[in-house]
């Protein structure tokens, strides 16, 4: 009776069989209460890839030799430059030369004044010339009138 408090609750214990030896059909039995249940139960095998410069894998049932269509794996190389003058990072794939885009990164020189009279801030990057610019900064120079010595703004 205790045993058959916990199959009412959804506990049960069961012994499953294949119903034939080509198949991935299943009969289970609950060992405490004798309900019957059906099932698919497949034994696959490892991924392999579909072609040697193909990235998309299947796998095989061991049992029934269903075929299952996988994920795409790439092989990705180390991230690289585009070109010698590009900032994009990029990367290939080793099995099916795909080009993936990753981000720019860029190699900033040194901030400088964008002029002999402005107080705005700009530096190049290195590699693609690309100019930043910072507004946000304002590196004053104030005399004792509050005008800055720079730009000629007043405070």
């Amino acid at each position: 009776m205790l045993k058959k408090i916990f199959c009412f609750s959804g506990i049960h214990s069961w012994k499953w069989r294949y119903l034939t030896p080509g198949s991935c059909q299943q009969s289970g039995t609950c060992n405490r209460c004798g309900k019957k249940k059906k099932r698919i139960k497949h034994n696959w095998g490892k991924w392999e890839y579909i072609e040697s410069d193909s990235c998309y894998q299947e796998r095989f049932c061991q049992r029934c030799e269903l075929k299952e269509d996988g994920p795409e794996e790439h092989d990705w190389r180390e991230w690289e430059y585009e070109s010698s003058d590009s900032c994009l990072l990029i990367r290939g794939c080793r099995r099916c030369n795909e080009i993936e885009s990753g981000i720019e990164d860029h190699r900033w020189g040194e901030w400088k004044y964008e002029s002999p009279d402005s107080c705005s801030l700009i530096r190049f990057c290195n590699r693609c010339h690309e100019r930043d610019e910072d507004y946000d900064y304002e590196e004053h120079q104030w005399n004792k009138k509050g005008i800055c010595k720079r730009c000629g703004v007043q405070r």
